[in-house]
């Protein structure tokens, strides 16, 4: 069976790396004789850590951009934008527009859009990526090959949408309505996928892949396991520098969440924790660790661990926590999935629709009203009702463990077909 991965924009954050080889595992394990291609935002970097897998450029180049995190719309050259969106926008006017029409290709292009011909079916990788505005339209022009490719296209687990660009937001529906089947990993995203008419193929609800991520100990962590083994009573931190799209005043956002998250910590740490660990997913999440401990009163007892941890290294390690609290989504699944009791902190939608759908939406704030009160209150909760959050959470993860297996079924199918 031979797959092609779309989409795949960055190994540098640990969740959306865990994405990818969650889904690698899965495929391997479940469909057996599988044979992997990769579109990669990041192929240099791509091909040592997927290393069974052909990786292929991407076919619309953004240049790197901190306002975007690792990836951006706009262009590397003129060239790209001026022959690209208007071929998008016209084979979306007129739903066809054959593969050779797409004018400028280079070569390695060419040799993509040959995979993607040749495979038995097109999946496009789990994640959040097409929301937003015109971030959305290199995702969607890569979408849009895929569905002219003759080839079967399967969306995976993804959160998709709000669009708040109305263009984008027609090309985005108009792109979907030509797949073959969408799985999303949240209520929220079906909801806007209806409100967009986005009817043709199925959409069903299923769950995040890195459900299905598998720990692992190295020698290279022996140190910090060892730490953590000696610290007593642990809880693990992941923090992010959010941009508080829809705030009038982002910047007050950003510093009430240092200023509140730091006043948490000291109070974990007067009353709680004997150690306190921030795990981070990127650079970025390691500076605003340092922001946030910076502005505490108990630094001796806080470690920001390096940024460079490879993400089943970092599950094995937050699953010795006593207890977690995440912003990064990814790294509350992980603490939920190893059996630590979580509190998370929600920078989007889909981080409020996780904890609902494991029945711990009480232990869930909005990034832009973090409270250390709030906060306080859900700590000292699980603190005294901790088998009762652990029996509940339990119960939940294995049923979205069966859900993300689901979406491998699908593909499966598609494959198949």
């Amino acid at each position: 069976m031979n797959i092609t991965i779309t989409n795949v924009f960055g190994y540098s954050n640990k969740g959306d790396s865990a994405i990818v080889l969650s889904m690698l595992d899965a495929l391997n394990k479940e469909l057996g004789d599988v044979e992997i291609a990769i579109e990669s935002w990041h192929p240099e970097l791509d091909q040592d850590i997927y290393k069974n897998c052909r990786v292929f450029d991407r076919l619309w180049k953004g240049r790197r951009c901190e306002k975007f995190g690792n990836f951006s719309p706009y262009p590397e050259n003129l060239l790209e934008s001026v022959t690209k969106l208007p071929y998008l926008i016209n084979s979306i006017q007129s739903n066809n527009g054959p593969l050779s029409e797409s004018i400028f290709l280079s070569s390695k292009e060419e040799e993509l859009i040959s995979q993607l011909q040749e495979s038995d079916v097109i999946v496009s990788v789990g994640g959040g990526f097409l929301l937003g505005s015109i971030e959305s339209l290199v995702h969607l022009y890569s979408l849009k090959i895929a569905t002219l490719s003759n080839t079967p296209v399967v969306i995976y687990a993804q959160s998709i949408g709000p669009f708040d660009n109305k263009l984008v937001r027609e090309l985005a529906a108009s792109v979907l309505q030509n797949v073959d089947y969408i799985t999303v990993r949240d209520n929220i995203s079906k909801e806007n996928l209806e409100s967009m008419g986005v009817t043709s193929p199925k959409i069903e609800v299923t769950a995040d892949a890195a459900f299905l991520f598998e720990p692992e100990y190295t020698s290279n962590i022996k140190d910090i396991n060892n730490d953590i083994n000696n610290s007593g009573f642990s809880v693990g931190i992941t923090v992010r520098n959010w941009r508080y799209p829809n705030s009038k005043n982002p910047n007050k956002k950003r510093k009430n969440y240092r200023q509140q998250l730091s006043k948490f910590v000291d109070y974990i740490n007067s009353e709680y924790a004997d150690h306190i660990y921030f795990f981070n997913h990127t650079e970025q999440d390691s500076a605003e660790a340092e922001r946030i401990i910076d502005m505490s009163s108990c630094e001796s007892d806080i470690t920001n661990l390096r940024s460079d941890i490879p993400p089943r290294n970092l599950k094995h390690l937050i699953g010795k926590m006593d207890l977690f609290v995440g912003t990064r989504m990814h790294s509350t699944i992980f603490s939920m999935e190893m059996g630590v009791p979580t509190i998370s902190i929600a920078y989007l939608p889909k981080s409020i629709d996780l904890m609902q759908r494991v029945n711990l939406d009480k232990y869930v704030i909005p990034i832009e009203k973090t409270n250390k009160n709030d906060l306080q209150i859900m700590l000292d909760n699980i603190i005294r009702n901790e088998q009762e959050y652990l029996q509940t959470m339990t119960k939940k993860i294995q049923r979205l463990r069966k859900l993300a297996r689901k979406n491998v079924e699908i593909v499966n199918k598609h494959a198949q077909s």
